[in-house]
């Protein structure tokens, strides 16, 4: 079987993202910045292979709680959003 290990959805102009990336469990790599995110699904959490994940410029005041379940993750890039508070 073959799983996907990248996705780039870089500058495509997308607003949300679908709860069926958690189903996407082989990712190594998501690549969703300069976008116009608000929010992040929960099941991100579910992506606990995924090393580098890059969510900057985007409209994000929040990350769900479950990002912590990302413990394999080397490479976080986040910037240019608009963070009140990050999770523990």
């Amino acid at each position: 079987m073959v799983w996907l290990q990248n996705l780039s959805m870089n500058d495509t102009q997308l607003t949300s993202l679908s709860t069926g990336v958690g189903n996407l469990t082989g990712l190594l790599l998501l690549d969703v910045a300069t976008n116009s995110l608000t929010t992040l699904p929960d099941e991100i959490g579910n992506l606990v292979e995924l090393r580098d994940l890059y969510i900057y410029d985007n409209q994000l005041v929040e990350l769900p709680s479950s990002i912590a379940n990302l413990t394999n993750l080397t490479s976080l890039s986040l910037y240019n959003n608009h963070f009140a508070t990050l999770p523990a």
